[in-house]
């Protein structure tokens, strides 16, 4: 399971009808003579001596909203998801305890006040009680989502004071990256607004667009040219500049394509984006320092190993557990 599934399964609201518990009992895989009994034959699991029932089974699909199925065949399939993820939810709870971590009442009351904004609290109330679901019990699946957030983090915290990026790693991933990533850009563009929703408009402001082109192949100045057809009227008098192409202003259609373009080249095709055409040069260019990026670059290249971390941590977690699961 992906990290992000398990860090926010406890937000899942809200199903649509209940499954009864007696399905459940078809579900039970019943021990051979000699084998381990069970204390209960609505016990579906057992995680390190702790059991899950098949109520348990039950509300979870209820709280996510999963609860209908079209067939058994498709009810079985998510009630075994739904168990494999409690198993899971247990095993990491158990490690957060171990770790003595917890979840505050203020942090609790924090995270559904977020629910009560999101719809309202009298809204919110009313979902639940049309679903049966007790504002304890909702609160206590929050506690489980919040611990589990918490347990990542910790985990988070030892990886990241373990990985060490080189230097020759920062230098590697800077000259692989220089182009798309690591580059400074001037740009000025030539505007030309798509005046319609039609094929008409459109090629009126390709006619333009081509002839603005034209114009530059033949040595036209482009400022003048900004000043003549640019509909942009904050750049148009000042030869049509935008600015660095790094500035979040700057669209990444723009960027990608001045990017393409040397100093002083101009774009051969109009670039079109939303309802407009342009036209852009590029007046310098040059390659971002390192020295003013390595910090960025060493928190990418640590991005994947800390997320391959945690992974490798909760699989971990999952597979040294003493795990029995009695479902058919």
């Amino acid at each position: 399971m992906k990290v992000k599934a398990f860090i926010f399964y406890a937000a899942a609201l809200l199903a649509i009808a209940t499954v009864f518990a007696w399905i459940m009992l078809n579900m039970v895989n019943r021990p051979e003579p000699g084998k381990e009994q069970l204390f209960d034959p609505l016990i579906v699991a057992r995680v390190n001596g702790i059991d899950i029932r098949a109520e348990e089974v039950n509300y979870f699909l209820n709280l996510r909203d999963q609860a209908e199925a079209e067939n058994q065949a498709e009810l079985r399939q998510k009630q075994r998801a739904a168990l494999d993820e409690l198993i899971n939810r247990l095993v990491y709870r158990q490690e957060a305890e171990r770790r003595e971590l917890q979840v505050t009442e203020q942090e609790l009351d924090q995270r559904i006040k977020l629910d009560y904004e999101r719809i309202g609290e009298e809204r919110f109330l009313e979902i639940l009680a049309a679903r049966n679901i007790p504002l304890e019990d909702y609160r206590e699946e929050m506690r489980s989502g919040l611990l589990v957030e918490k347990l990542i983090s910790s985990v988070r915290e030892e990886i990241e004071r373990d990985i060490n990026v080189t230097e020759d790693e920062i230098k590697q991933y800077y000259e692989d990256n220089k182009d798309a990533l690591f580059t400074s850009a001037q740009i000025a563009h030539i505007y030309i607004r798509i005046r319609g929703d039609g094929e008409e408009a459109l090629n009126s402001a390709m006619e333009k667009a081509e002839k603005v082109i034209a114009e530059l192949n033949e040595g036209a100045d482009f400022a003048e040219l900004a000043k003549t057809y640019s509909d942009d009227q904050e750049t148009k008098n000042d030869g049509g500049l935008l600015g660095d192409i790094n500035d979040p202003s700057i669209s990444e259609v723009l960027r990608y394509e001045a990017i393409q373009l040397d100093p002083g080249q101009h774009s051969q095709e109009p670039i079109r984006q939303h309802s407009a055409l342009h036209v852009i040069k590029c007046l310098n260019k040059s390659a971002i320092p390192l020295d003013e990026v390595r910090e960025q670059i060493r928190r990418e290249v640590s991005i994947p190993l800390i997320q391959a971390g945690i992974e490798s941590v909760f699989s971990a977690l999952r597979a040294q557990a003493d795990i029995k699961i009695y479902l058919k």
